[in-house]
């Protein structure tokens, strides 16, 4: 009963498939996620990102107990920082 739901995607009844599959330096992603680019400085578009995921969380009882849910999140943040007069980028990804 396992899925990965993309948290920032348009529609809450899209029904994209997702895989987790490794890359040639090793590294982990999931394919077909939604990517939004905002300046992490902008604290309303930042709520805006949070706000639009938890929306789109999907929470349901356990068989062990009914009242109580399991939901696991998983963010990642890609982030690159640019030094413009010296044409440089610096990027890294946080998980």
């Amino acid at each position: 009963n396992e899925s990965i739901l993309d948290l920032l995607r348009e529609n809450k009844d899209e029904e994209t498939k997702h895989d987790i599959k490794v890359d040639k330096d090793g590294r982990r992603f999931v394919t077909n996620l939604t990517m939004s680019k905002i300046e992490p400085t902008n604290n309303i578009a930042v709520e805006d990102i949070m706000r639009q995921a938890a929306k789109h969380r999907s929470v349901a009882s356990t068989d062990m107990n009914d009242v109580s849910s399991r939901s696991h999140s998983v963010f990642t943040l890609h982030l690159t920082a640019v030094h413009p007069k010296q044409n440089q980028a610096l990027r890294g990804t946080l998980n």
